[in-house]
């Protein structure tokens, strides 16, 4: 070994070599079974909608797991968008399932969190702000399964 390989022995505990050969091993230990194309491979799952005129609409899932293994904690991961609006944020989160009469809202200068439980499924979801907002300003609306709280900024 020469002196720089002992310089790096001495700080990690083992060779560069080494060290590579270790990620190469964990590498193949994480993501090996995805080339080998067995079940341990990333989940998803999702709905899509088609309504043609003058029928109901056909609701769709796909994925390659179940809606009980996504909920089994009994809460729904909410998808969420935060927009800079002017003088205001809009913050827009998907969640179906519930009606406006079940959310409940907290504001804090930096932070939205919104909880709801309905029927079906529950949400709690805690929004972090990248500008400060009066909490007192909160105007939500909830339409076909999308909650959108405006609120002002400071």
């Amino acid at each position: 070994m020469d002196g720089r390989e002992d310089r790096w022995s001495d700080i990690f505990g083992m060779s560069p070599d080494e060290m590579f050969r270790s990620f190469e091993e964990m590498f193949e230990d994480l993501f090996g079974h995805l080339e080998e194309g067995d079940e341990g491979g990333p989940a998803f799952f999702g709905f899509s909608m088609t309504q043609r005129p003058g029928e109901d609409p056909e609701v769709r899932s796909f994925g390659n797991v179940g809606e009980d293994t996504l909920y089994a904690d009994g809460f729904v991961d909410t998808l969420v968008d935060v927009f800079d609006a002017g003088d205001e944020v809009h913050v827009v989160a998907e969640m179906p399932g519930i009606t406006l009469e079940d959310v409940e809202i907290e504001t804090s200068p930096r932070a939205l969190r919104i909880r709801a439980s309905g029927e079906w499924r529950s949400y709690d979801e805690t929004v972090p702000l990248s500008v400060e907002v009066e909490p007192a300003t909160v105007n939500p609306e909830y339409v076909n399964g999308v909650l959108k709280v405006v609120l002002g900024k400071a």
